[in-house]
């Protein structure tokens, strides 16, 4: 999980820090283009200026199985490491957050498996902050 840096202004509270970000009463801090939990450019935007926020856990057994069976038949070679890997995150399924701005933005992030309750918690406070008006 990588640790965001931020200077809170007086009026300004921490609802939560996940994997995905850190959401304030006032703003969002998050990695746009995160892919599996690296990567991605820091953003830091005023609650106001987004419009909607998206969660949701892809899983995709068959893919998943047929990576399971293609990374164990070319286990010998380094890339069926990487099929299978990929296969069981596919099996069990991973979460995405994307987060559309006033500006016609939209920032997908992708979490490990093991970030899904994180992904929850980022999408409700996030959601939370924009209806509440950073009170």
């Amino acid at each position: 999980m990588k640790k965001i840096n931020i200077d809170l202004k007086p009026e300004e509270k921490i609802l939560t820090e996940t994997a995905f970000g850190t959401v304030t009463n006032k703003r969002v801090i998050y990695f746009n283009g995160m892919k599996f939990g690296r990567g991605g450019s820091r953003k830091d935007i005023p609650v106001q200026h987004i419009t909607s926020v998206g969660h949701e856990i892809k899983q995709n057994i068959f893919k998943g199985i047929f990576q399971v069976i293609f990374g164990v038949i070319f286990a010998i070679l380094i890339i069926g490491i990487f099929w299978f890997i990929k296969g069981i995150y596919n099996i069990i399924g991973y979460p995405i957050l994307t987060i559309d701005t006033s500006g016609q933005d939209k920032s997908i992030m992708i979490g490990k498996p093991k970030f899904k309750v994180d992904a929850d918690v980022f999408a409700s406070h996030l959601r939370n902050a924009m209806f509440n008006d950073g009170k």
